[in-house]
């Protein structure tokens, strides 16, 4: 069966412990965390015998086919987790893998985790689906997340104000993963129970994307002082010239598509990928100063000296202080 997150939650919590899962999705940190309760409900021994984790495809099916079917040790059941090993892709063992999954012994419970489910055998899937549960990981909204964060927070009897969880969360990229790192750090270094915007800049590390995307804020903004402060840092980092090129230029067609469709009566939001709908607020302020022309030509411009940073005829940090140049 088809499970929602939520769904699987109550499931787990009610005991109900399928033979079979198929978890996929990029949302890892919550991925994980399910498999890790599925373990703590099933696994109560010896964990050495009865737990087993397969990471890549170097994975050896015959090895993983003899795990199932061996009883466990000193413990009701036994678990094995799969983590893109190939079994579900690989036409070589789709035959055996289908007798096996449709017999599973009561005491196993097995894991399939997939970054994506595209490339999988259609009757497996159908398999899995008919004799266990599958479930979905997508990336969280900023929604989720800032109520995530407020959660955790509450816990240690902290709190924040809706506008910093917000430029926290943005700060992590909507990333479950870096959010559980750098909500520890602020509860751990903050001894107020109010935690605020001047606690996350102290404390919580700034990706190369944000800064990237500060200094295409700046560009629009027409801020040199503080963009061509930004260049220096990423000099002093050694960060990849390409790399902030594309940033900008993913950033500055952004803004376009939110000028062009804000004024066509459409909501561009929609078109925004899940983990960059944070920028939507940003857009639709910077937009309608914008200067339609103008944003082709940097995106051009972007373009242009990205090619000729790769066919080694031009520095890149020399095309980067041109676009920038040109864009205050």
């Amino acid at each position: 069966m088809k499970l929602t997150i939520p769904q699987l939650k109550r499931q787990i919590q009610n005991n109900e412990i399928s033979n079979l899962y198929l978890f996929y999705g990029e949302e890892k940190y919550l991925l994980n965390n399910y498999i890790a309760n599925i373990k703590d409900k099933t696994v109560n021994g010896f964990l050495e015998f009865n737990y087993f984790e397969y990471t890549d495809e170097t994975a050896d099916y015959e090895q993983f086919a003899s795990f199932v079917l061996s009883y466990p040790q000193m413990s009701d059941k036994k678990m094995v987790v799969l983590k893109n090993c190939g079994f579900l892709q690989n036409s070589e063992y789709k035959d055996s893998l289908t007798k096996l999954l449709s017999d599973l012994p009561s005491y196993a419970v097995v894991v399939f985790a997939e970054d994506g489910i595209g490339k999988a055998k259609k009757e497996l899937l159908a398999l899995i689906e008919q004799k266990g549960v599958v479930t979905e990981f997508e990336k969280q909204s900023p929604e989720n997340l800032r109520a995530w964060v407020n959660r955790k927070f509450a816990l240690s009897n902290k709190k924040m104000t809706i506008e910093d969880m917000n430029y926290l969360v943005s700060l992590c990229g909507c990333s479950l993963d870096k959010l559980e790192i750098e909500c520890s750090k602020l509860i751990a270094g903050t001894e107020e129970e109010v935690i605020s915007k001047n606690h996350i800049d102290a404390l919580v590390t700034v990706p190369v994307e944000y800064k990237v995307f500060a200094m295409a804020d700046c560009l629009l903004n027409k801020n040199a002082n503080e963009a061509y402060s930004l260049l220096r840092e990423f000099k002093i980092n050694k960060e990849q010239p390409t790399e902030i090129l594309a940033i900008i230029y993913s950033s500055i067609s952004e803004v376009l598509m939110f000028k062009t469709l804000m004024g066509q009566g459409k909501n561009p939001e929609l078109y925004l990928a899940p983990n960059r709908k944070w920028l939507a607020k940003k857009y639709r302020v910077q937009a309608p100063k914008q200067d339609g022309k103008k944003l082709r030509e940097v995106m051009k411009m972007c373009y242009s000296y990205d090619e000729k940073i790769k066919t080694g005829m031009i520095d890149g940090y020399t095309a980067l202080e041109a676009v920038i140049a040109s864009m205050l």
